[in-house]
């Protein structure tokens, strides 16, 4: 299970990715919503997303599986909220954030559990409310994956209004992956 993955690697995951926001992603997120947004990003891992929107003023929790990892980004940025908690059964009340986003959660989730985290964002979202995911993919299936996201959030009554294959995101070109990008509102 992926949770064990990063349970095990914890220490050169932060190592990896804590100076490494994904600034474009996030700008696209704070231009959606109003300044001092609450905000939740559902498999945070150590935290870098969350310090970014933190230090920009917004109310952020993060939440992650795995403990290791928790760790790890509470050590990196004491002042971030960190809790672990699972995206597919989120424990938080019905509208109770104005934006939710995952960056790099979605591929480790098989089609069930993606439309389990699609519903429960939209459940804890305020009416027309943000949500971001950032899925990596293969370059081969980037299109096709693109659609499919697009479709799972149109479904489940958001409106899409940015849908994209990532060309330049650093990630993407190191793993000859790509990530596809979903911005929508819920309607």
């Amino acid at each position: 299970m992926v949770e064990g993955t990063y349970e095990k690697n914890a220490g050169k995951y932060a190592e990896r990715w804590a100076g490494y926001p994904f600034v474009a992603e996030l700008d696209a997120i704070i231009k959606a919503v109003n300044a001092r947004a609450r905000v939740l990003e559902l498999g945070c891992g150590v935290g870098q997303n969350c310090n970014y929107l933190q230090e920009r003023g917004f109310d952020v929790v993060g939440i992650d599986v795995s403990e290791a990892v928790l760790h790890e980004a509470g050590k990196k940025f004491p002042k971030a909220k960190f809790e672990k908690k699972d995206a597919r059964k989120l424990e938080f009340a019905e509208e109770s954030f104005d934006a939710v986003f995952a960056i790099g959660l979605f591929h480790h989730l098989n089609v069930d559990e993606q439309v389990k985290v699609v519903s429960e964002i939209k459940r804890v979202l305020k009416k027309n409310g943000v949500a971001f995911v950032a899925a990596k993919t293969s370059k081969e299936n980037a299109e096709k994956q693109l659609s499919e996201l697009k479709k799972l959030f149109e479904e489940n009554g958001f409106a899409v209004s940015s849908a994209y294959v990532d060309e330049k995101n650093m990630a993407s070109e190191e793993h000859k992956q790509k990530f596809v990008n979903v911005l929508a509102r819920t309607v």
